[in-house]
């Protein structure tokens, strides 16, 4: 282990994230996955695993999320110098726990070919661990650079996991084949690369859900209001204004984005959704709109239907210090970025249900994800499997014009792929549109616009084997990868020529 080694793991991790978005550079990412499995090859010992792999983290996140930033020292007023080093902790929190899973690489697979057959399944593990452990942070998987990329066929069948992990796996092939010298191996090798790419092709074709008749209107609404003027009681008549200007009151759909509405609970904010509630059922329209409730002393950051529409939704993924402050006893009061204003929501209950709505008669279900809730695969599958469209509401106005809202959408047409369900996504200053249920964008509105667009989206019914099944049988075929690296590790002891 050389120290230009882990300058090479760190080049490779910076290079992968040119694979999402905005960037969308797929051959980037790839060779990115490909130079990383090579450099784990080739590590005896856990330590060694783990300063490539903290390396290889270090870039991608360092580059991938800087974006955090922006919220902390602009809208959290955390001085520069300051911001950079909560940014940098953020990075290193996220790099040891990419890190820490490939310590065992060596340990399970003692040979340079059996790290190779590892590899995938690490890489699996590794980014379903960093989307569930403490509370999970599911941002910048490797499957998201195929959204319409040659593996997009696995997406409705594995998920952007199991994609992820398809890419590794066919990276450690090809390192694989440059280590042997048998022209039979090397050709079974693109064979079976081919192979992958070939089937993808038909899975990316078939139709998993199907359409519903007759396709909806929706109005997206995106106000563009400035986070300095968004709870202030002298502008909140105005917001009104550009909101209710935006908006066309006619049957289908009209969503407004996430804490739309100006007003917190109390008297005011009842009153304003009860006239909210007549004039969409008056106008027959189904209404969806952010608004922070307030129940039994408690606050929500919530999702609520009106007029055909009904029942409202409570965010359950929570952001940390932006919705809720870990550690409040502590940290509270010690800075303005742990007393932002949205910093007292709770957690709604597990279990709620898509909400309803009807148009031209017949029942529909929506199923809602408010801002990052959208990166849980677990949490949106569950919603989608009953619903034909899927929702997201955001405010994306705390990362300004920085690559995070790029991949909050490039991260909502994973999901609409996954599920084969068309998502409308509306934010308060983009970016707003429709994805269609192959996870293609077909409309946007530009960044950083007061204004309001009008789709038509068509819903589809039923359900892609990774809606019914979700990330179980990716997790039990590592583990059996796994378990059988172990098992043989146990009956024979490697050599030092074999390590």
């Amino acid at each position: 282990m050389r120290g230009w080694h882990i300058l090479l793991a760190a080049t490779a991790g910076g290079l992968m994230h040119l694979g999402l978005a905005p960037y969308h550079l797929r051959l980037a990412a790839f060779a990115a996955i490909l130079l990383y499995a090579a450099l784990l090859a080739g590590c005896a010992r856990p330590a060694q695993a783990f300063k490539l792999a903290l390396a290889f983290g270090t870039g991608l996140f360092g580059a991938g999320v800087s974006w955090i930033y922006v919220s902390i020292h602009i809208h959290g007023a955390v001085p520069g110098p300051l911001a950079m080093l909560f940014t940098g902790g953020f990075v290193l929190v996220l790099s040891l726990l990419f890190a820490l899973p490939w310590t065992l690489l060596p340990l399970l697979a003692q040979t340079r070919n059996r790290r190779l057959l590892a590899f995938p399944a690490f890489w699996y593990l590794g980014e379903w661990l960093r989307g569930w452990l403490f509370t999970g942070f599911p941002w910048a998987y490797a499957g998201y650079t195929q959204i319409e990329g040659p593996l997009r066929g696995w997406l409705p069948v594995i998920g952007a996991l199991g994609t992820g992990a398809l890419l590794a796996g066919i990276a450690a092939l090809l390192v694989y084949a440059t280590t042997v010298r048998s022209g039979a191996t090397i050709g079974r090798v693109l064979a079976t690369g081919l192979g992958i790419g070939i089937l993808s092709l038909y899975l990316a074709e078939r139709d998993w859900t199907e359409p519903m008749e007759p396709a909806i209107p929706a109005t997206l609404v995106q106000p563009d209001i400035p986070l300095r003027d968004k709870w202030d009681p002298a502008r909140a008549a105005q917001i009104i204004a550009v909101l209710e200007a935006n908006s066309r009151w006619q049957p289908g759909l009209l969503i407004w984005p996430e804490a739309a509405i100006p007003y917190v609970g109390g008297a005011q904010a009842s009153s304003y959704l009860a006239q909210l509630q007549t004039r969409a059922a008056e106008s027959d329209t189904a209404m969806f709109t952010g608004v922070l409730s307030r129940e039994r002393g408690q606050y929500f950051n919530s999702l609520i239907g009106l007029g055909t529409a009904q029942r409202v939704y409570h965010k359950r993924r929570l952001v940390p210090f932006g919705e809720y402050v870990p550690l409040e006893s502590w940290l509270r009061g010690s800075m303005h970025f742990f007393d932002l204003p949205m910093s007292v929501i709770v957690r709604g209950p597990p279990g709620q249900a898509p909400l309803p709505f009807r148009y031209r008669g017949q029942q529909y279900q929506i199923a809602p994800a408010i801002c990052y809730e959208i990166a849980y695969t677990r949490l949106v599958r569950q919603l989608a499997a009953d619903a034909q469209i899927l929702l997201t509401i955001s405010n994306d106005a705390w990362f300004g014009t920085s690559i995070g809202p790029w991949q909050h959408m490039q991260i909502a047409q994973a999901r609409a792929a996954e599920n084969r369900k068309p998502v409308l996504r509306v934010t308060n200053n983009g970016i707003s549109g429709l994805i269609g249920p192959q996870g293609k964008i077909r409309a946007t509105l530009p960044q950083f616009t007061r204004t309001q667009m009008q789709v038509t989206v068509t819903p589809q019914q039923g359900q892609t084997p990774y809606t019914r099944l979700g990330n179980w049988p990716g997790l039990a075929l590592c583990a059996t990868i796994l378990l059988c690296l172990s098992l043989r590790r146990t009956k024979t002891p490697p050599t030092k020529s074999q390590a």
